[in-house]
């Protein structure tokens, strides 16, 4: 799940990777704002926990193996086209890496979302 109690993990992946964010879920987001507050990012949070707990929506933070720093994010959402049972979206942290790390981290990322939702999940 993604927690209000990955507040601050969340807001620091978040803010430090804002510019690459504003291109993953629509191509002109505005989503992160630079002056994004921490309040912003908590609401957020909280609608993200509200929407697992009623099972409309769900939102998963990506840890660190030590769990003391977000890498990304995973959300598994209702589809948007009739042919599919869901649509999954996910961002791996960019900032504080170089070029060569953050696209590893992106590929490690979605092969390991690809085999947990195949394995994990069940969509008809």
């Amino acid at each position: 799940m993604l927690p209000t109690a990955h507040l601050e993990l969340d807001y620091e992946a978040v803010i430090g990777s804002a510019q690459k964010l504003r291109h993953i879920f629509a191509r002109e987001d505005s989503w992160p704002a630079d002056d994004m507050t921490r309040e912003e990012d908590l609401v957020d949070l909280m609608r993200h926990e509200k929407e697992f707990e009623l099972r409309l929506a769900f939102a998963f933070t990506v840890l660190s193996p030590i769990r003391d720093r977000c890498l990304g994010c995973v959300y598994v959402n209702p589809a948007t086209k009739a042919a599919y049972a869901a649509e999954v979206l996910l961002w791996a942290v960019s900032h504080g890496m170089s070029d060569e790390s953050a696209r590893s981290l992106d590929s490690a990322l979605e092969h390991s979302v690809r085999e947990w939702i195949g394995s994990a999940w069940s969509f008809t």
